[in-house]
């Protein structure tokens, strides 16, 4: 992970590129209806970017919402051309140490059910059964910190 550097996404031009990231990711690549993935709540989020090193093209980004004591995590999305190299669960693991820095104590996230053992992997467990989100189909996942 050295050729990728993480930062807090905090200028305009960082959360033009956290969007068009997933845009490409979820909307293109997989289909998931852009007004799914437009939840209103990125303005009042904190984003995760990783950019390449020597290009300084964005490659993956993540988003903690937080309300209180609980935090949703969400949106994690990397560009194909870079999964396999864990850089989904560095950027999980930076959202979790910001969220304990801001006083979170629990943080859940929906993922698709298809990544619950990633998501366990990281400490998570699931806390409800599968639902259908359109065609998707999501999980409950909880942590405490």
């Amino acid at each position: 992970m050295n050729e990728i550097v993480f930062k807090i996404a905090s200028s305009t031009e960082d959360l033009e590129s956290v969007k068009e990231m997933r845009y490409k990711v979820f909307t293109i690549e997989q289909g998931i209806a852009h007004q799914l993935d437009d939840d209103g709540l990125d303005d009042s989020s904190i984003h995760i970017l990783g950019d390449h090193q020597e290009t300084g093209a964005p490659v993956v980004s993540g988003r903690l919402t937080i309300n209180g004591s609980t935090g949703v995590i969400s949106r994690i999305a990397v560009y194909k051309e870079y999964r396999g190299l864990k850089l989904g669960q560095e950027v999980v693991r930076r959202l979790e140490k910001v969220a304990i820095e801001m006083g979170v104590e629990t943080l859940t996230l929906s993922p698709h059910a298809y990544l619950e053992k990633f998501y366990a992997d990281l400490g998570y467990h699931t806390v409800s059964g599968e639902k259908k989100v359109g065609q998707y189909t999501l999980l409950t996942m909880k942590k405490n910190l």
